[in-house]
Order: C-alpha cells, then structure tokens, then sequence
C-alpha cells in the first residue's frame, strides 16, 4: 500500500531526519549523481542513484512529505521548513517524491480525479512508479494535457479542454480548468523559491 502523509511522524522529528539525511545521503552524493546524469545513453532515464536513495527515503519514512493538510498531511507553514532544506539540492525534492510538477500533478487527481484515473495514475505517482508533465497551449483555447512517463518510456497523455473531455470528471466547469492551473502555478512558485533559497544556502550551510 502506497505511504501517504497520515503516517509521518511529527514535524520537528521530520525535520531532523531529513537533516540528517541530507547530511548522510544528499550532500556528499552530488558529485556521483552529477557523473551517472552524464554518462546516461538515454539523457532523460533514471539515475540509478535516485533509485537508490528513494528506496531508503521511503524505508525509513520519508516519503510524500508534501501532501496538503486536508488529505491528512503537513501544513504550508509546516512543509516550508521541509521544501526549504530540500530545495538546497536540485535532485532532492525527488528523492522524497516531493518534486514538481508531479506533487500538483498528484494533488489535481486527489481533488478531481474518478476512481479509475486515480488507480491508473495518482496510486503510481504516489509510489514514486511513475513520472509526470504538464503542458498548456494558448489561453484563448485551453488545453490542459498531463503527461506519464513509465520506466518503459512510453508516454500516455491526459487530455482536458473545451472541445474533448478527458480528464476530471469529464466535463470541467471554467471555474475548475482554473483551479488547475492555479495549483500547477503555486507549485512552479514554490519551486522557483526553493532554487532561489538553494543558491544561498549553498555558501551557507557548511559554514
């Protein structure tokens, strides 16, 4: 059964273990991480070594940290402290299946998605099987389209607009096409924030 945030531990005792895991783990494998990115033959296929420490994130229960409050997880407040120190690594926020875009990705499906798009797509994300995009074309036309990559590399795209119904219960109103895309902007935010506080962090944190 994919972990869910309902079985973290409290906040402060997250936060000293994933200090201790950046400390152990994050930290002193970004050169090795670096070298395996770039003698990969396929660019775009898994780094053995994120395999590698998102089976010991998730062992040691350190995993979808961060799910919303509502569905039983962290605060904003909470989780700040959390994507902050993850953000200190590019690669991190991965490792912990915290990473954009697929969190808001995962968090469209838990708000919208029906229980057989929840059980193809949100239970793998969940578990770290798969990963997922999001592309948009021009705003006089929305198309909003999810894409999943399996290990296979084989892509399955998600359409949702207003001429073809096929993501979310079938038929979006306005008002939830732009709920979706407000929540795919608040991750990119987020993220952008986090690379921001990485540089700084960088000339401090072993100071």
């Amino acid at each position: 059964m994919t972990q869910t945030s309902t079985d973290l531990p409290p906040v402060e005792q997250l936060i000293n273990q994933l200090q201790s895991f950046m400390d152990e783990y994050i930290y002193p494998n970004e050169e090795r991480y670096q070298e395996q990115l770039n003698n990969l033959e396929n660019r775009f296929s898994t780094v053995p070594l994120m395999e590698e420490l998102k089976a010991r994130a998730r062992d040691l229960g350190m995993w979808n940290l961060w799910m919303p409050k509502n569905h039983g997880g962290l605060s904003n407040e909470d989780y700040c402290a959390l994507a902050e120190m993850m953000g200190r690594v590019l690669w991190a926020p991965e490792v912990f299946n915290c990473n954009a875009p697929d969190t808001g990705n995962m968090e469209v499906f838990m708000k919208y998605g029906t229980e057989a798009q929840k059980a193809e797509w949100l239970e793998p994300l969940l578990s770290g099987e798969i990963r997922s995009s999001y592309c948009m074309n021009r705003m006089s036309r929305p198309v909003m389209r999810l894409m999943f990559a399996r290990p296979s590399f084989k892509m399955a795209t998600i359409m949702s607009s207003t001429e073809k119904n096929g993501l979310l219960p079938m038929r979006l109103m306005s008002e939830q096409r732009y709920l979706l895309l407000w929540a795919s902007l608040m991750q990119t935010i987020r993220t952008a924030i986090c690379n921001k506080a990485r540089s700084w962090c960088q000339s401090t944190r072993r100071v």
